[in-house]
């Protein structure tokens, strides 16, 4: 081949192989833009993640076991008679007669509690779990309204006569919110308004004078009644 013609060929194919400067730019443009979209997916990845994480709560035993100490709440009842006691260990020696309720917490808990100290003359015999003590008999309660969850007062016979339209000669649990009445007498059966079933009854035992409940798997639930004590009535499991 003459040397002209090998020399333009040359020249043709370093034109064919030559990439401008644009075009170096750009292909460098395009190699950053990828780095960021990988690095950027990986990190929404990861927040996508601990996100999900943070609306996944830890498990937690939906049972409630062990043994607890009352202690005394305030009821907005315009017959209750032991405000002053708030925040104190509940003791049966602080019921002075039968006939009195006493309207309780466990704070380990977040759970409001009614001990009654009831007058045994009274008492329907098909009740269990009672706790004998001086000339009455102890029983408790979940506090919490079986209609919408409200927390259900003790109320002194004369005060649930002037809340609700029933006849009953004894102290009752009334629920501040729709007047849900229960019969503390006969295993909180409810006597009056919309509740379904009657409250969840706990076990209760005094130590020392202390009142205490003791939970074997409980747990709060509609449709299930008679709470922690077998023999109530009203069991359901």
């Amino acid at each position: 081949m003459p040397a002209g013609s090998s020399a333009q060929e040359k020249d043709r194919r370093l034109k064919e192989v030559r990439v401008s400067r644009e075009q170096i730019i750009a292909a460098r443009r395009n190699i950053i833009k990828k780095g960021v979209y990988l690095a950027g997916a990986g990190s929404l990845a990861a927040t996508t993640a601990g996100s999900l994480a943070a609306f996944i709560p830890p498990y937690v035993n939906p049972f409630t076991d062990g043994t607890y100490q009352v202690v005394w709440a305030t009821s907005e009842a315009r017959s209750a008679w032991a405000n002053n006691k708030e925040g104190s260990d509940m003791r049966a020696s602080d019921f002075t007669a039968p006939g009195l309720g006493g309207q309780g917490q466990i704070p380990a808990l977040a759970m409001n509690v009614l001990v009654l100290y009831l007058d045994p003359a009274s008492i329907d015999p098909s009740m269990a779990g009672l706790i004998d003590f001086g000339g009455g008999k102890f029983a408790a309660f979940n506090a919490k309204c079986k209609h919408l969850g409200c927390t259900a007062l003790w109320r002194s016979q004369q005060e649930a006569d002037d809340l609700v339209p029933i006849d009953v000669p004894h102290d009752l649990l009334v629920c501040p919110c729709h007047l849900g009445t229960y019969d503390i007498y006969n295993s909180a059966k409810v006597i009056f308004g919309p509740p379904p079933e009657p409250l969840d009854q706990l076990k209760m035992f005094i130590e020392d004078d202390l009142i205490k409940v003791e939970f074997t798997r409980y747990k709060y639930a509609n449709g299930v009644t008679g709470g922690q004590v077998e023999d109530n009535p009203f069991f359901t499991g």
